[in-house]
C-alpha cells in the first residue's frame, strides 16, 4: 500500500540502497524528472551508471550532486536542496536541458541503526523559478521605464491610511529615497495651493467608491519647482464591497503642459498674424484697418488695451489712429504726441522698443499711481519702421507679465503693421494720383520708349475719340497729325531723353474723324528711381481750341469795338469841325440856331452811345475779373422805358417796324434804369442786325403773377435768321456768336452782359429760336411792392 501511495505521489521519489547508491525504487514522476521512460533504465543500477549525464553537475554547499549524496550516506545528515539546476535529457533526441529541482534527501536506518539507503524526494520547480525570474525582470524593467518616463506608482491602504510610493514616484515629487512620509496628508502637503482643495476632493471621492481617479494638478517640489502631475487610480474593495485599497500611477505632465501652452501661444500668434494680415489687406480707411489690428492684439495677447499711432512726418508728431480694449477714445493728451515726448514719443525718437514687466518701477511711466490703480503690470511699445524710416508706434499695457513668446509676436506684428501702414499710404497716394489723373480735364498719357501707348486717361480718350481698351499697344504716332509727330520725333524726343522737359503746341488727330485738335503739349520722361534711367514717355496735353476761338473772338471784339468807338468819335469830330467853320464864317452873332442845335444834339446823342458802349466794356471787364455789378436801383416805369427804346431804335432803321404791345399804362419797379436800357438796346440791336431783310420787331411788356411773386415780363420777338440749335446753349456766353452770324458785325458780349444785368436784378433771361424763323428773348424781373 505504501508503494501505491509513492507511485501516485505528486513529486518524484526514489530509494538508493547501499554505498553504491543503487536504485531500488523510482516512481513515474522521478522517471519523468530524470528524462527516463522506463523504470528498467534505473532499477538495479548505481546512480552514477544510471545517470551519467549528472557527472559533476550541481553545486550544493560547494559539492557536486554525487559527492553530496555520498556525504549524506556517510554522515547520516539529511539535506534540503532548494532550486538546484541540473541538466537532464529531454525530447525525442535526448538533448540536455536545465531542470530546476527542489529536493529533500534523508538516510534510512535499519533496526541496528545502520544506514541502508537514501530516500530522495524531489520536485520540478523549473516553471515557478522561470516565472519568478520573468516577474523580477519585468519589475526591473517597469521600474526603469517609470524612472525614464517620469511615472511612479502608489498603493494606498484605505483602512490604515498608509500610502506606499515607489522610488520613481518619490523622485517625481523631488523627494529623496524614503523621503515620503507614507500618509495621505504627506501627499496633500505637496499639492500646489491653487489645486490642493480640488485634488483632495477628487481623491476622497474616488476612495469612497466613486468613479476611478483621473485628475491633473500642480505640485511644489522640495527645490521649489512647480510640476504638472496626472494622477489615475482605482479602488479595490474587499469581499464585502468595502473599499480597501487604491492603486494608481502619477505621471509628470510638465513637458506636455509646456508644449501645449507653447502650441496654444503659437496658435494665438498665428491667429493674430492672420487677423492683422486680413485687416490690413481689406478695404476701408487706414484708421479702420488699424482699429481692427488693435482689437486683434487685445483679443489674442490678453492686453488690457492697445494703441497705434502713425507718424506725421511734416509736423513730426504721432497721431493716435486706433485704441482698443480698456480705453477706446482717440481724443485726449495721447491723441497727438510730439516725437521725443513721453514714453511713446521717446520710442519714436530712439527707434527702439521699450519693454517691461514691472511698470510700477519703470522710470518712463509718467503716472505710476494710474498703473497701480488699474492693475497694469506690463508694457510693450514698438516703433513701426520701414527700412529704418519711422511710420508710427504701437503700444500695449497688460495686467499680467508678458512672456518672451508674446514679445516675439508683438515684434512680428509690429513689422506687419508698419508694412501695412506704408502700403496703405502708398496705395492712398496712388489712388489720389490716379484719381487726379483720371479726373483731369487734360489729356494725360504714357508710352514706352519705343513709342507704344500704355495708358490714356478718360479726358484723353474722349478728346481723341478712342476706346480705353484700344489704347495699350497703339503706336503713339496714330494720335498726332503727321506734322506734329514729325516735330515730336525730331525735337521733343531727343530733348526729353536727355533729361529736359519739352513744351510746345501741336495737333492731335481724332481717331474717328481725322479732325486736327489744337493742343498745348508738355512732354517728359518717367525715370527709374534708383538708376535715373528713362523708362517711360509721358505727356500732358491741353485742348486749346476753345482758347484759340476766344482769342479770335477777342480780336474780333477789339476790332469791332475800335470801329464802334471810332465812328462816333469821327461823327463828333465832324460835327465839331462843321460848327467851328460855321462860326468862323458867319460870326458869333449870326449863327444858324437850328443848325447849331442839330449839331449839338448829334454830339450829345453820339456821346451817349459812346458812354453806353464804354459802360458795357466796363461791365465785361468786371465780369472777367469775377466782380459783381453794382446796381443803382431807382423807381422806373418799364412801359415807358420800352416805348422810348422802340422810338430811339426805330430812327436807326427804315426796313424794320418796331412796335410795343402792352395792355398796361405803366409797370413800375425798382431797377437800374441805365443798365436795363442797355439790355433792351442789346435785344433790339440784335433783332435789327439778325433780320437783314427787315420786318416786324415786337416788344411786349406784361405783368405775371405766381404763387409768391409778381413778375415784370419783357419780350423782344423778331422774324430774322434765328439761332441754330447747337448754338442755343452758348448764346449767353461771353464772346459767343452764332455760327450763322458771319458777315454780321458784333462783339459777342452783348447778350452775356444782358444776362448778368438781369440776374443781378434777381430775374432771368431766356431764348426760344428756330433757324430761319426768328428768335424770341424773354426777360423776367421780380416786382417788389
Amino acid at each position: 500500500m505504501l508503494t501505491d501511495l509513492l507511485m501516485q505521489a505528486p513529486a518524484g521519489f526514489a530509494i538508493l540502497s547501499g554505498p553504491e547508491l543503487i536504485y531500488e525504487f523510482v516512481n513515474p514522476l522521478y522517471l519523468q524528472l530524470t528524462g527516463r521512460r522506463d523504470a528498467a533504465d534505473l532499477l538495479g543500477k548505481p546512480i552514477r551508471e544510471a545517470l551519467p549525464e549528472v557527472g559533476d553537475q550541481g553545486d550544493v554547499e560547494n559539492q557536486s550532486y554525487f559527492a553530496m549524496l555520498d556525504r549524506i550516506y556517510a554522515t547520516g545528515e539529511p539535506i534540503v536542496i532548494s532550486e538546484a539546476p541540473i541538466r537532464f535529457p529531454r525530447g525525442s533526441e535526448g538533448g540536455l536541458e536545465d531542470v530546476v529541482l527542489s529536493s529533500k534527501i534523508q538516510p534510512y536506518r535499519n533496526a541496528a541503526g545502520e544506514i541502508e539507503s537514501l530516500l530522495v524526494y524531489t520536485a520540478d520547480v523549473t516553471d515557478q523559478v522561470r516565472a519568478r525570474e520573468r516577474t523580477g525582470a519585468f519589475r526591473e524593467r517597469l521600474e526603469l521605464a517609470q524612472q525614464a518616463s517620469e511615472i511612479g506608482t502608489f498603493e494606498w491602504n484605505l483602512q490604515t491610511n498608509h500610502v506606499e510610493w515607489t522610488p520613481a514616484l518619490e523622485a517625481l515629487y523631488g523627494l529623496p529615497p524614503g523621503g515620503f512620509g507614507g500618509t495621505f496628508s504627506d501627499w496633500a502637503a505637496r499639492i500646489h495651493p491653487d489645486d490642493r482643495e480640488r485634488a483632495e476632493r477628487e481623491v476622497r471621492r474616488a476612495a469612497t467608491g466613486g468613479a476611478d481617479l483621473d485628475i491633473e494638478f500642480q505640485i511644489i517640489r522640495l527645490d521649489g519647482g512647480v510640476r504638472w502631475i496626472a494622477a489615475q487610480g482605482r479602488v479595490f474593495p474587499d469581499r464585502d464591497g468595502t473599499p480597501r485599497r487604491m492603486v494608481g500611477v502619477n505621471m509628470d505632465l510638465t513637458a506636455r503642459k509646456l508644449s501645449e501652452a507653447t502650441l496654444r501661444q503659437r496658435a494665438r500668434q498665428a491667429e493674430l498674424g492672420a487677423e492683422i494680415g486680413a485687416a490690413l489687406a481689406g478695404v476701408g480707411t487706414l484708421r479702420g484697418q488699424l482699429q481692427q489690428c488693435a482689437e486683434a492684439i487685445v483679443t489674442h495677447l490678453d492686453a488690457a488695451f492697445a494703441r497705434i499711432w502713425t507718424h506725421n512726418a511734416a509736423a513730426d508728431f504721432l497721431e493716435l489712429q486706433a485704441s482698443a480694449g480698456h480705453y477706446t477714445h482717440l481724443d485726449g493728451p495721447h491723441s497727438r504726441v510730439p516725437v521725443g515726448a513721453h514714453k511713446i514719443g521717446q520710442i519714436a525718437s530712439e527707434r527702439r522698443p521699450h519693454l517691461t514687466n514691472d511698470v510700477h518701477n519703470d522710470p518712463r511711466l509718467s503716472d505710476p499711481a494710474w498703473a497701480e490703480r488699474e492693475g497694469m503690470v506690463a508694457f510693450a511699445g514698438y516703433p513701426l519702421l520701414v527700412a529704418g524710416r519711422l511710420v508710427g508706434v504701437m503700444a500695449l499695457f497688460a495686467r499680467q507679465p508678458l512672456a518672451e513668446s508674446t514679445l516675439a509676436a508683438l515684434a512680428s506684428v509690429a513689422d506687419t503693421i508698419a508694412s501695412g501702414i506704408e502700403r496703405q499710404r502708398a496705395d492712398e497716394d496712388r489712388r489720389n494720383f490716379s484719381a487726379l489723373i483720371e479726373n483731369s480735364g487734360d489729356c494725360i498719357g504714357m508710352a514706352t520708349l519705343a513709342g507704344r501707348a500704355l495708358y490714356l486717361n478718360a479726358a484723353g480718350c474722349h478728346l481723341i475719340g478712342i476706346a480705353p481698351r484700344r489704347v495699350p499697344g497703339t503706336p503713339v504716332s496714330d494720335f498726332y497729325t503727321a506734322e506734329t509727330w514729325a516735330h515730336l520725333r525730331e525735337a521733343a524726343l531727343p530733348a526729353v531723353l536727355a533729361g529736359d522737359q519739352w513744351v510746345s503746341e501741336g495737333q492731335l488727330r481724332h481717331a474717328q474723324t481725322g479732325e486736327p485738335i489744337d493742343v498745348e503739349m508738355t512732354v517728359f520722361t518717367v525715370r527709374d528711381p534708383v538708376t535715373a534711367e528713362p523708362i517711360y514717355l509721358a505727356a500732358v496735353q491741353r485742348d486749346i481750341r476753345e482758347r484759340r476761338r476766344l482769342e479770335r473772338l477777342q480780336q474780333d471784339f477789339i476790332a469791332v469795338a475800335s470801329h464802334d468807338l471810332k465812328n462816333p468819335l469821327g461823327l463828333i469830330k465832324g460835327q465839331a469841325q462843321l460848327l467851328r467853320r460855321h462860326v468862323s464864317r458867319t460870326g458869333a452873332t449870326t449863327i444858324d440856331r437850328d443848325r447849331l442845335i442839330s449839331g449839338l444834339t448829334t454830339i450829345d446823342t453820339t456821346t451817349e452811345r459812346m458812354t453806353a458802349l464804354l459802360d458795357e466794356l466796363l461791365d465785361v471787364a468786371a465780369l472777367q475779373t469775377g466782380q459783381s455789378l453794382e446796381l443803382r436801383l431807382l423807381p422806373a416805369d418799364l412801359v415807358a422805358l420800352a416805348r422810348q427804346s422802340a422810338e430811339d431804335y426805330q430812327r436807326t432803321t427804315e426796313r424794320h417796324v418796331i412796335r410795343v404791345e402792352t395792355g398796361l399804362s405803366e409797370l413800375m419797379g425798382s431797377w437800374d434804369v441805365r443798365r436795363l436800357e442797355r439790355v433792351v438796346a442789346n435785344l433790339l440791336t440784335n433783332a435789327i442786325k439778325f433780320s437783314p431783310d427787315g420786318g416786324a420787331i415786337t416788344l411786349q411788356v406784361a405783368r405775371e403773377e405766381s404763387q409768391a411773386q409778381s413778375w415784370a415780363v419783357l419780350r423782344v420777338e423778331d422774324r430774322g435768321v434765328g439761332i441754330p440749335p447747337a448754338d442755343l446753349p452758348r448764346v449767353f456766353a461771353r464772346y459767343q456768336r452764332g455760327t450763322n452770324s458771319l458777315g454780321i458785325a458784333g462783339t459777342g458780349i452783348g447778350l452775356a452782359g444782358a444776362r448778368q444785368i438781369v440776374e443781378r436784378h434777381g430775374g432771368t433771361i431766356t431764348v426760344t429760336s428756330e433757324a430761319g424763323q426768328g428768335s424770341t428773348f424773354t426777360v423776367r424781373l421780380p416786382l417788389t411792392e
